[in-house]
């Protein structure tokens, strides 16, 4: 820092000998403005910077023609500064500007055309708007396919920029493409420790979570969290992202105890590093209240919660989608609770959320949100609504999941459940063999969707007084629910009530 003050205070004396001996708009002055302004940004004085590249601009305009490319280096760097400032829609417009200058001034395939359009998608990326992102990207690429080497870094870059966007849109095919293509690059020109790779690693973690590819998922994360640990502080944000990442994969897994460790090392990381209310620590008290709903302790499950509400309100926006999910989730607490005028309160206003700010990235949330709306309307017994957010749960996985995909195990189960209430035990079983068949082929042997599935269809079976074909599935749920579940909690006794009376009664 001290360095940045000495180099200002030179130009501070420059500026002087200039306003003494030079015309108010002579160039020198554009540079020498436009030359203190990355000083004052290197020290985080973002107001000041600004001020230097408008004065700069200032003089610029005076002097240039209106197209003159000179400017769009003045116009880059106050996009710049507005970017670091979270003012995408301002750094858009000054990009813009840039690019306008550079379609006049240079040939079509020049490299600086094709560093702008990244900086154009990454912006859009930043606002939400993945489909204008893939767009500027894709044009970034094909100038830097023909200016480039194949394995040049600049093109590793815009490989996993691509890829990170391809996978925001869901096709994870194309993004785990580019993710190799860009580790290819990386392999040839960096070293094995280079954030870079942690970076893609921790990106192709988050693609085969999204495609149902837990072990893979989990694989990648935690080679990302290998690099990280070896080149960062142990405090570091990056590590705090990776335990959060791994331990989501475990909540997955129903490795609870390993979920509830990495979530607690990430929210220690979090509170040493970032302020007592930032919606990162809110993120974390929520994954913390999640393994503790999943595993029976719903009071401590609640703590946590609301500690996680009372930082997103303070922090983020009214219709924020992370609000969203922390409504989602009291809403699906109240539900185990039993408490379903609540529940359904919570996910009203998670709801409200959802449907006015809805990306695509965001729908399988929604259609997570219709499949608990309709499991509380099973609980309340009122079939037919059930049956309706069931469906709409369906429509969007079935639009945007494969056709095996884990997500659907639980959509299968719950549609079932609701035919099985209606007495409608034909479609029931239908569903719970869907359920069944991609559960077996997917998911780990003893995982907590199989386990609820198995139960369900033991409890069809013994509806319809075939207790010799519902005892295998109880037994069977049992066995996982033994290996998972604490001693105490509720789900266990019941199943090992339910066992015990069918054996009873099939000996008589």
């Amino acid at each position: 820092m001290g360095e940045y003050s000495k180099a200002l205070e030179i130009y501070e004396n420059i500026s002087q000998v200039y306003c003494d001996n030079l015309p108010a708009n002579d160039p020198a002055f554009a540079t020498l403005y436009n030359n203190m302004g990355p000083l004052y940004g290197a020290m985080q004085i973002n107001a000041k910077a600004l001020e230097m590249y408008h004065k700069s601009l200032d003089v610029k305009k005076q002097i240039s023609s209106p197209n003159h490319p000179g400017l769009t280096v003045i116009y880059r760097n106050i996009a710049s500064v507005h970017d670091n400032l979270s003012e995408f829609s301002k750094a858009l417009e000054y990009y813009e500007k840039t690019l306008q200058i550079q379609k006049k001034s240079l040939p079509p395939k020049h490299f600086e055309l094709a560093t702008t359009y990244n900086n154009i998608a990454t912006l859009y990326d930043k606002i939400g708007n993945h489909t204008q992102a893939r767009d500027y990207y894709e044009m970034s690429l094909d100038i830097f396919l023909e200016t480039h080497s194949e394995h040049h870094p600049s093109l590793a870059n815009v490989y996993r920029n691509m890829a990170v966007v391809y996978d925001q849109t869901g096709d994870y095919s194309k993004a785990l493409n580019f993710f190799e293509k860009a580790l290819e690059i990386f392999d040839k020109s960096l070293p094995q420790d280079h954030p870079n790779f942690a970076h893609t690693y921790n990106n192709m973690g988050s693609a085969y979570d999204n495609i149902g590819e837990y072990t893979k998922a989990l694989e990648y994360y935690q080679k990302a969290f290998e690099i990280y640990k070896r080149i960062r502080p142990q405090n570091h944000p990056d590590l705090a992202i990776s335990l959060n990442n791994i331990g989501s994969m475990y909540d997955i897994m129903d490795d609870y105890p390993k979920a509830l460790e990495c979530y607690y090392q990430a929210l220690d990381i979090k509170k040493e590093t970032l302020p007592s209310h930032h919606p990162s620590i809110g993120s974390t008290y929520s994954n913390i209240g999640t393994i503790h709903e999943r595993t029976g302790n719903y009071s401590k499950a609640l703590e946590y919660y609301e500690k996680s509400l009372h930082i997103s309100e303070q922090s983020l926006p009214s219709n924020h989608p992370d609000l969203a999910v922390i409504y989602s989730n009291l809403g699906q607490l109240y539900d185990q609770m039993e408490k379903y005028t609540e529940s359904l309160n919570w996910y009203r206003k998670s709801l409200e959320i959802y449907q006015k700010s809805t990306t695509s990235d965001r729908m399988i949330e929604l259609a997570t949100l219709y499949n608990n709306i309709g499991t509380v309307y099973t609980h309340k017994h009122e079939l037919e609504k059930a049956l309706e957010y069931h469906q709409k749960s369906f429509d969007i996985k079935q639009k945007s999941l494969k056709a095996d995909h884990p997500s659907l195990v639980n959509t299968y189960n719950n549609i079932a459940s609701v035919y099985q209430e209606m007495h409608e035990y034909g479609k029931a079983i239908e569903f719970y063999d869907k359920s069944l068949e991609i559960g077996r082929k997917i998911l780990p042997e003893n995982h907590s969707d199989l386990m609820a599935t198995l139960n369900n269809m033991g409890s069809l079976y013994y509806d319809m007084q075939k207790f010799t074909e519902a005892l295998p599935f109880y037994q069977e749920a049992l066995d996982i629910a033994e290996k998972t579940l604490p001693t105490d909690h509720p789900d266990l006794q019941e199943l090992k009530e339910n066992v015990q009376v069918l054996k009873q009664y099939l000996k008589k």
